[in-house]
């Protein structure tokens, strides 16, 4: 009897080292199937995420030449603003937020299927960027690239001011502030690879 308690013991005994050894082995592999399927993720955000900022750029080349940049360039990356009217575009790239037209939507809401959400879209490589300006505050600077160039609109005086009897006050650089939501995806399934970016941007 004192033998066979024994032959159970050591089978019980079995048994629970092997459900321990099945359990660590489903463990591991948990873990690395998980880790795996993280990685892919996190390389798939850090390229959508990458494309966000070859937008961003873009987009701020479009604010530095007042909505007027290179045409040949717009046209290479399907530069598409047909859902926001010219009027709304201009408003908020040269005017501050209460004095856009009513028409202009301020919400910071992208849907990517309803072209009245968002100001333009273009295509970087397998990449759609749509993006929108939210808010403007109004400076004095004016289109002319990085050079930050602004509009001189001083006081200007009759008299003195200079050996030449004439002169004026320069004005105080007030430069123009954005705040910019872009949305860059790639291909339209709920499941695509994509990346939100906001943007303050100082011009």
């Amino acid at each position: 009897m004192w033998f066979k308690n024994q032959d159970g013991v050591a089978l019980m005994m079995t048994l629970m080292v092997s459900a321990i050894a099945l359990a660590v082995m489903a463990s591991l592999m948990y873990i690395m199937v998980s880790g795996t399927r993280i990685s892919g993720l996190n390389k798939r955000f850090t390229t959508a995420l990458e494309a966000g900022r070859g937008g961003q750029a873009v987009v701020l080349e479009y604010i530095g030449t007042r909505g007027l940049p290179d045409a040949d360039f717009m046209n290479a990356i399907s530069f598409d603003s047909s859902g926001t009217s010219d009027t709304c575009l201009d408003d908020k790239l040269n005017k501050a937020t209460a004095k856009w037209d009513a028409a202009c939507d301020p919400l910071v809401t992208i849907d990517t299927s309803d072209d009245q959400t968002y100001d333009y879209k273009f295509e970087l490589a397998a990449y759609t960027i749509y993006t929108k300006i939210v808010n403007t505050i109004e400076g004095n600077t004016s289109a002319g690239g990085r050079s930050q160039q602004w509009v001189t609109t001083g006081v200007v005086t009759a008299g003195g001011g200079g050996a030449g009897g004439g002169g004026s006050i320069e004005v105080v650089p007030v430069p123009y502030l954005y705040t910019i939501e872009l949305d860059a995806r790639k291909g339209t399934r709920a499941d695509a690879e994509k990346a939100k970016l906001s943007v303050l941007y100082q011009y």
